[in-house]
């Protein structure tokens, strides 16, 4: 991961593989819903097995997770620094993950930020144009 200031454009600059990430995710998803889709209307509709359960089931999910990803986060490389809230930090299952908060209630998650010295730096870059970014 690599992150940029263009104090020209007063941008913040972010250079990972969280868009080749998250559309290949999505790419899961449309045929998660797309395979239950053909399976619920070509498929003997004169009794509701568990397999017909299963396969409503894995396409609601997927709709859920999928209006999840669209609504709630943020895959643009290029996020202009008056456009960000904060940074936050989240953990789940023992480690920690940083993520920054948008004015839109949009979140973009910082994958390469794992270490202190990582976060320090990053840090310490945005607060040089936007103070008080610090993780809550």
């Amino acid at each position: 991961m690599k992150i940029q200031l263009n104090e020209k454009d007063k941008t913040l600059e972010i250079k990972d593989w969280l868009r080749v990430r998250y559309f290949f995710i999505g790419l899961l998803i449309v045929l998660n819903i797309t395979n239950s889709a053909l399976y619920l209307f070509y498929v003997e509709k004169t009794e509701m097995g568990y397999l017909k359960l299963i396969w409503v089931t894995i396409g609601v999910l997927s709709i859920a997770v999928f209006l999840y990803l669209v609504i709630r986060k943020s895959f643009s490389y290029k996020i202009p620094l008056d456009n960000i809230k904060g940074v936050k930090k989240k953990t789940s299952f023992g480690s920690r993950r940083y993520v920054l908060e948008l004015n839109n209630g949009k979140e973009r998650e910082l994958m390469g930020l794992n270490s202190q010295q990582k976060l320090e730096e990053f840090l310490e870059l945005i607060n040089t144009f936007k103070p008080y970014c610090f993780p809550r």
